[in-house]
Protein backbone atom coordinates (compact mmCIF):
# COMPACT_ATOMS: atom_id res chain seq x y z
CA UNK A 1 0.00 0.00 0.00
CA UNK A 2 1.04 3.35 -0.88
CA UNK A 3 0.41 6.77 0.57
CA UNK A 4 0.59 10.32 -0.49
CA UNK A 5 -0.10 13.59 1.57
CA UNK A 6 -1.20 16.66 -0.90
CA UNK A 7 -2.56 19.79 0.49
CA UNK A 8 -3.79 17.93 4.36
CA UNK A 9 -5.32 15.01 2.50
CA UNK A 10 -3.93 11.90 2.01
CA UNK A 11 -4.66 9.68 -1.24
CA UNK A 12 -4.63 5.75 -0.56
CA UNK A 13 -3.73 3.00 -3.10
CA UNK A 14 -2.84 -0.91 -3.28
CA UNK A 15 -3.47 -3.76 -4.35
CA UNK A 16 -3.89 -7.99 -3.43
CA UNK A 17 -1.01 -9.45 -4.67
CA UNK A 18 -2.32 -12.80 -5.71
CA UNK A 19 -5.20 -11.44 -7.39
CA UNK A 20 -2.83 -9.32 -8.68
CA UNK A 21 -0.47 -12.55 -10.29
CA UNK A 22 -3.97 -14.50 -11.06
CA UNK A 23 -5.46 -11.88 -13.29
CA UNK A 24 -2.37 -10.97 -15.18
CA UNK A 25 0.14 -14.21 -14.74
CA UNK A 26 3.46 -14.10 -15.59
CA UNK A 27 2.86 -10.98 -17.77
CA UNK A 28 1.97 -9.41 -14.72
CA UNK A 29 4.08 -6.19 -13.50
CA UNK A 30 5.38 -5.92 -9.82
CA UNK A 31 2.74 -5.43 -7.46
CA UNK A 32 4.73 -1.77 -6.33
CA UNK A 33 5.06 -0.33 -9.94
CA UNK A 34 1.63 -1.12 -10.14
CA UNK A 35 0.42 0.91 -7.65
CA UNK A 36 2.96 3.55 -7.82
CA UNK A 37 1.21 4.18 -11.27
CA UNK A 38 -1.85 4.67 -9.80
CA UNK A 39 -0.72 6.62 -7.50
CA UNK A 40 0.83 9.12 -9.63
CA UNK A 41 -2.20 9.07 -11.63
CA UNK A 42 -4.01 10.98 -8.96
CA UNK A 43 -1.60 12.98 -7.87
CA UNK A 44 -1.35 14.39 -11.54
CA UNK A 45 -5.39 14.23 -11.56
CA UNK A 46 -5.25 16.63 -8.55
CA UNK A 47 -2.69 18.76 -9.88
CA UNK A 48 -4.84 19.54 -12.92
CA UNK A 49 -7.92 20.36 -11.22
CA UNK A 50 -6.04 22.65 -9.04
CA UNK A 51 -3.93 24.40 -12.10
CA UNK A 52 -0.70 23.44 -9.94
CA UNK A 53 1.91 20.99 -10.47
CA UNK A 54 3.43 18.58 -7.68
CA UNK A 55 6.70 17.36 -6.65
CA UNK A 56 6.86 13.67 -5.89
CA UNK A 57 9.00 12.77 -2.76
CA UNK A 58 9.00 9.04 -1.92
CA UNK A 59 10.17 6.53 0.72
CA UNK A 60 13.18 4.76 -0.74
CA UNK A 61 12.89 1.45 -2.41
CA UNK A 62 14.50 -0.55 -4.71
CA UNK A 63 14.57 0.00 -8.26
CA UNK A 64 14.31 3.80 -8.38
CA UNK A 65 16.18 4.17 -11.08
CA UNK A 66 13.44 1.72 -12.76
CA UNK A 67 10.54 4.10 -11.56
CA UNK A 68 12.31 7.20 -12.83
CA UNK A 69 12.36 5.51 -15.83
CA UNK A 70 8.67 4.68 -15.62
CA UNK A 71 7.67 7.93 -14.69
CA UNK A 72 9.97 9.07 -17.89
CA UNK A 73 7.52 7.14 -19.96
CA UNK A 74 4.11 8.32 -18.24
CA UNK A 75 5.02 11.29 -19.31
CA UNK A 76 5.00 10.46 -22.77
CA UNK A 77 3.16 7.29 -23.29
CA UNK A 78 0.76 7.36 -20.54
CA UNK A 79 0.16 4.61 -17.24
CA UNK A 80 -1.50 2.10 -19.12
CA UNK A 81 -4.75 0.66 -17.26
CA UNK A 82 -8.04 1.48 -17.24
CA UNK A 83 -7.25 5.01 -15.72
CA UNK A 84 -4.35 5.82 -18.49
CA UNK A 85 -3.37 9.35 -18.83
CA UNK A 86 -0.15 11.42 -19.57
CA UNK A 87 1.73 12.51 -16.58
CA UNK A 88 1.95 16.15 -17.07
CA UNK A 89 1.98 17.64 -13.88
CA UNK A 90 4.09 16.36 -11.59
CA UNK A 91 7.81 17.78 -12.17
CA UNK A 92 11.24 17.18 -12.25
CA UNK A 93 11.50 13.44 -11.31
CA UNK A 94 10.90 11.08 -8.46
CA UNK A 95 12.59 11.86 -5.63
CA UNK A 96 13.44 9.10 -2.75
CA UNK A 97 14.26 10.20 0.88
CA UNK A 98 14.41 7.68 3.83
CA UNK A 99 10.93 8.02 5.86
CA UNK A 100 12.62 7.79 9.07
CA UNK A 101 15.03 11.16 8.21
CA UNK A 102 12.18 12.39 6.36
CA UNK A 103 9.32 15.07 8.19
CA UNK A 104 7.89 15.25 4.58
CA UNK A 105 8.23 11.43 3.63
CA UNK A 106 7.05 10.62 7.14
CA UNK A 107 3.44 11.14 7.12
CA UNK A 108 3.22 8.56 3.82
CA UNK A 109 4.40 5.63 7.03
CA UNK A 110 1.64 5.62 8.75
Amino acid sequence: MLLTYVDESFTERGVKRPALAKRYAASARPAHEVVLSHLLERVDGYAASREEYALVIADEVQEQAAHRADLTRYRVSGTGGYRSRKLTRIVDTLHFAPSHASRLVQPSTW
